[in-house]
């Protein structure tokens, strides 16, 4: 009949135990009964083989059991390791591991954060050129409109001038029908209201080419 140890996990025959082979084991020593020779646990465990009685001796002496330091630095050793064990040097070369970690991640937060600065700056640049070449573009927009707007004013002023020559011309026609017809004479009253209604008519020519011009200049304006 086998046992298992606590520390290492190797068989052990219940002889070692002072336990008779020819009883039945107990329930939690029987499981793996009748399996002589199966290695259980780590490989390459604890060979030593022991009797009931010294089995707590081994198990405190045990050169492959695991412990917490007794010093306090919280690192797991071996009972053959106690007496090289060094706190100072395993903090220390853990505090390297965790500085050398800590590098690497703010390394690599700076190589993600400088890439998303660039991608932003690129795109901020190529949307400052479009802003841009959109400023031109109505600065040229509104030289156009302006130059227009005084070549309106310009052709305006000259047809206002026109109008009021005309409106002059008129007046002064007017004038000299009215002479005319207070004069006594029949053929110099034909004769001057032959020459009125020729310059009349001149003038009323002129009248509608100048509202024509003004027409024209309005509608490409607008276009």
């Amino acid at each position: 009949m086998w046992a298992l140890c606590d520390n290492c996990l190797k068989p052990t025959r219940l002889a070692y135990f002072g336990f008779s082979t020819d009883r039945s084991a107990p329930r939690q020593l029987s499981p793996r009964a009748g399996e002589s020779g199966r290695r259980w646990g780590k490989k390459g465990g604890c060979p030593v083989q022991v009797e009931r009685r010294n089995l707590s001796g081994h198990l405190a002496a045990c050169e492959l059991r695991s412990q917490e330091c007794p010093k306090g630095c919280g690192y797991t050793v071996f009972n053959s390791e106690d007496m090289q064990h060094n706190c100072i040097a395993e903090l220390r070369s853990e505090l390297v591991m965790l500085r050398v970690e800590m590098v690497y991640r703010m390394e690599k937060a700076a190589r993600e954060m400088s890439s998303r600065l660039d991608s932003h700056r690129q795109h901020m640049v190529q949307k400052e050129s479009l802003l841009q070449n959109e400023v031109v573009e109505l600065k040229r927009q509104v030289f156009q409109m302006m130059s227009s707007v005084q070549s309106l004013i310009g052709a305006e002023r000259l047809l206002h001038q026109e109008l009021e020559q005309e409106k002059q011309e008129l007046m002064e026609l007017k004038k000299s029908l009215q002479d005319c017809r207070s004069t006594t004479a029949d053929g110099n009253e034909k004769l001057t209201s032959l020459h009125s209604l020729t310059r009349l008519e001149s003038v009323e020519k002129k009248t509608q080419g100048g509202d024509s011009h003004l027409k024209k200049v309005l509608h490409s304006s607008s276009t």
